[in-house]
């Protein structure tokens, strides 16, 4: 039997109390569903995090090799200014290699983090119609080969022949 007049008989009072627990439950349903829901700007913040982020590991996994290839070409083109102020001037520019970095006339460069400089004795003369010579930069496995031949710096890639 159902809850209501006796006999079974539904009245007005069970058809009332139907009709407002219907309606508290779609308040119910409403203010839940508002609740759930995210704001724009809220919104907006997770979008950023996300792109700082993203930019973060992108940034972490850019490729190491390029910082070598940019000390190497960097190198050459230091030698190849050298040469030709020496030209111009008649004077001879001391390249100074150290492990971590070089030097030409008092001008110190530091190289990338565990980038090395190996291939020639601690000083050499840069001039040009000079003396040509090769310089290696390494880092890990990867080698660029810096060589003058007396008028021209160039940096490739790999070890010298």
């Amino acid at each position: 039997m159902s809850a209501g007049a006796p006999g079974g008989a539904t009245g007005p009072a069970t058809s009332r109390q139907g009709v407002s627990r219907r309606a508290d439950r779609q308040a119910d349903r409403g203010a839940a569903a508002a609740d759930a829901g995210l704001t724009l700007i809220e919104m907006l913040v997770v979008l950023a995090i996300l792109a700082v982020a993203t930019g973060a590991s992108v940034l972490s996994l850019a490729p190491r090799g390029d910082a070598t290839a940019a000390a190497a070409r960097r190198l050459a083109r230091t030698i190849q200014a050298a040469a030709d102020r020496s030209l111009a001037t008649g004077h001879a520019a001391v390249l100074v290699t150290t492990g971590g970095g070089y030097g030409i006339d008092d001008a110190h460069t530091a190289l990338p983090p565990e980038t090395r400089i190996t291939g020639a004795v601690p000083a050499v003369r840069v001039a040009f119609g000079g003396e040509p010579f090769a310089l290696i930069v390494a880092r890990g496995h990867e080698r660029w080969t810096v060589a003058f031949d007396g008028a021209e710096a160039a940096a490739t890639r790999g070890s010298p022949p």
